[in-house]
């Protein structure tokens, strides 16, 4: 009696800069209906893993027969599925067009996809029908699965990038401290524009730092840290005090609160307001 091994024919990998790591566990990739008929009827199974999901077949061909034996039998040439996220501020934190609304293709035979290093680094279509149940679709073509598995797991990869915004910060003093000299300090090489003085929609008044021109890339965890210190000016002696430290670690942008899109530049602001 012998016994048919399930061969691992494809993974798919999401990767996405604004989490730890890169891991990506909150997509997940679906078989549209069409594929889940070709599952059934040829001994295919879906495994998903934190970040993607994987392929297996049930036989004892070669993959490449036996993706010719699915072609020629039924017609189909692909394998699509479906993305569907959990995070609902997921198109907020990723770099997707300011002015751009539908759902995203991703295709293997994509011209603008890039191998590396054996795994195909496939390049987002982004298509402006609207979806309410999907972030996306992947197709794999089996042509594309021989082409960079050869008889082994083809490996597919999409990389998700972070979003940049430009950071302000609006510093609303309730407790009336003496703030001679503000500014938002770090100990990185980004440097903030201001203070100007400006009012809250709240109609309070409030100092305004922004980052201008320097773009900073969301994050699920803390990667910067910058401070809020009041650097006295100097005394008639000419000596200064050293700066007074108060804010300690201001907050970084919360995409579910604040995001703001400038009409002209497109460029995202990520609002955050300061209480001292």
């Amino acid at each position: 009696m012998t016994t048919t091994a399930y061969k691992h024919v494809l993974t798919v990998k999401a990767l996405h800069s604004y989490y730890h790591k890169n891991l990506c566990t909150c997509l997940d990739f679906n078989a549209t209906d069409s594929t889940l008929k070709l599952m059934h009827r040829y001994g295919l199974s879906l495994r998903k893993q934190n970040s993607g999901m994987e392929l297996y077949a049930k036989t004892s061909q070669p993959i490449s027969n036996y993706l010719a034996h699915i072609q020629s039998a039924s017609g189909k040439n692909s394998f699509d599925f479906e993305i569907v996220s959990s995070n609902a501020n997921f198109n907020l934190i990723t770099n997707f067009p300011t002015d751009w609304s539908g759902h995203i293709e991703f295709d293997s035979s994509n011209k603008s996809n890039v191998l590396e290093n054996g795994t195909l680094n496939l390049s987002a279509s982004y298509l402006t029908k609207k979806s309410m149940s999907k972030l996306g679709q992947v197709k794999i073509n089996m042509v594309d699965i021989n082409k960079y598995g050869k008889d082994t797991a083809a490996q597919f990869e999409i990389k998700f990038k972070a979003r940049s915004t430009r950071w302000q910060y609006y510093v609303i003093n309730r407790s009336a401290i003496q703030l001679d000299n503000p500014k938002i300090s770090s100990k990185t090489d980004i440097n903030f524009d201001g203070p100007t003085e400006t009012t809250t929609q709240a109609g309070e008044k409030a100092l305004l730092f922004t980052s201008g021109k320097h773009l900073i890339p969301l994050s699920e965890t803390v990667v910067y840290k910058f401070n809020l210190t009041n650097e006295a000016v100097a005394n008639p002696t000419g000596n200064t005090a050293s700066p007074k430290i108060i804010f300690n670690g201001l907050p970084n942008p919360n995409p579910a609160i604040g995001f703001a899109v400038e009409t002209n530049s497109k460029i995202v602001s990520s609002p955050m307001y300061v209480y001292v």
